[in-house]
């Protein structure tokens, strides 16, 4: 039987569009990162792969927290200062830790690789995931043979796409 009265905010969702219509670019600052999702750890917490090749464990802001994130998923991030003495951030030392701000679509993958974004976090997720656990142990240089083993760009499925359009011609 349909909901006639409209209960349990039946008709507050009834004409929300849930289309993402126009991307904007976000622009990074200084003390803000670019990283990829390796796992979410629960309570809008998640282990970040991020840009200068560290992870950190990041949490979602509440601004942003019903944006649904996978894993997988390209963020900004903003570290933390108040968690680093002056000292430290004087040498050069960052934080940890950090809170994600915004999650980038994928039609901006493009323009954040025309930028300069280490791209390292457009490989396959699996590599990045291993790529991470090394870094943590501290092998730099096993983690660089990862990425460079992997020549499988991700995100870029243009290639796929024409070669199957080509077979699909010879087999008429």
């Amino acid at each position: 039987m349909p909901n006639i009265r409209g209960g349990k905010a039946y008709k507050k969702l009834k004409g929300a569009s849930h289309n993402d219509e126009k991307v904007e670019f976000i622009d990074k600052q200084s003390d803000q990162l670019i990283g990829r999702l390796v796992r979410l750890l629960g309570n809008r917490n998640t282990t970040v792969y991020c840009e200068d090749n560290k992870t950190r464990i990041c949490r979602i802001t509440t601004g942003i927290k019903r944006t649904k994130f996978d894993v997988g998923d390209v963020v900004l991030l903003s570290l933390r200062d108040c968690e680093v003495s002056k000292a430290d951030l004087d040498k050069g030392l960052r934080s940890d830790r950090g809170d994600i701000i915004a999650k980038y679509h994928p039609q901006q993958y493009d323009q954040l690789k025309k930028d300069g974004i280490n791209t390292n976090l457009f490989i396959q997720i699996d590599t990045v995931n291993a790529m991470a656990t090394r870094v943590q142990q501290g092998d730099l240089t096993g983690a660089e043979q990862l990425a460079a083993a992997d020549n499988d760009d991700f995100f870029d499925t243009t290639e796929g796409v024409e070669q199957e359009d080509e077979l699909d011609i010879d087999a008429i």
